[in-house]
This record gives C-alpha cells, structure tokens and sequence, in this order.
C-alpha cells in the first residue's frame, strides 16, 4: 500500500507567498506614490518649542486681529485683503504684511509676497502656480511686535 502525500505544505507554501506578493505590492505603491511631504529640520523645531509658546503670548498680548479675506478669480489667480487692527480696535495702517502660501499636500511650489496697503487695506493679487488647498499665513510687523495667523483657501 502506497502513503498518500499531504496537500498541507502546499496549502503553507501558497498562504505565504500570497502575504509575499501582496506586502511587496504595498511597498511598490508606498514608494511610487510618497511625495516626500516631511517637517524640515523637525529635531530643532522641537528644541524651540519654548521659543514658540513664549512668542503664542506676546502675541496674546499684544491683542492684534486680521481679518482675512481671499477671492478666487479665474486660472489659479486671487485677490487676498487683510485688515489689521490693534487691541483697541483701530486700524493699523503701517505695518509691513506679507504673505506666505503652502500648499500642504505637495512640496516644491511654496512661495511669499508682500502686501501692499490700499484703501485701508492690505492687498495683493496672487498668482497660484496650482490649484487646491493652500495654507495662507499672514506675517504682520510693527516695529518690535510681529502677529501671525494662519487660514487654509481652496484656490481654484
């Protein structure tokens, strides 16, 4: 009489090679579709984390508010206004602004522009080289103070 062979390595040579195929097909879509969006020098941003909470109340303090207003227009293209206001509610009207867009999907297109002041207003006409989401963030000098707010457009 003649031994029957066993399917059951078979069974642990398929089961394994179908969890090979399928991990090495996840390393190929995680390697082809990674568009390398990392914090920049994070270890020292970690350090200056108390640099950070001390310059959040100066700015508490300071008691400033923007108000910030983005209107898309055709191809890619804006129009921001931001209004900046001291802790008693009066315009401040000689500040240097600027602007800095992020776009925090995909690194490579961030960029930086200056607002000029119009009508009681900041404004500038922006240029996207893209559409999507972008991260606005308004820096607004006087002097010694500096405030800084952030707000996310959709840019079309």
């Amino acid at each position: 009489m003649t031994a029957k062979k066993s399917k059951i390595p078979y069974f642990f040579f398929v089961f394994f090679a179908v969890i090979f195929a399928v991990d090495a097909y996840y390393v190929y879509i995680s390697k082809k579709t990674w568009r390398g969006v990392i914090t920049e020098d994070s270890y020292r941003k970690g350090l200056d984390y108390n640099e950070v909470v001390a310059d959040s109340k100066k700015q508490e303090e300071l008691g400033w508010n923007l108000k910030i207003s983005y209107k898309n227009l055709k191809n890619k293209n804006g129009e921001l206004e931001v209004s900046l206001f001291d802790k008693n509610n009066n315009k401040i009207t000689d500040a240097l602004v600027t602007a800095s867009f992020k776009r925090p999907t995909q690194e490579g297109h961030d960029f930086s522009q200056e607002l000029k002041f119009i009508d009681g207003k900041y404004f500038a006409k922006i240029e996207f080289p893209l559409a999507g989401q972008w991260d606005f963030q308004i820096i607004a000098n006087k002097g010694e103070d500096s405030f800084r707010q952030s707000k996310r457009y959709v840019v079309q």
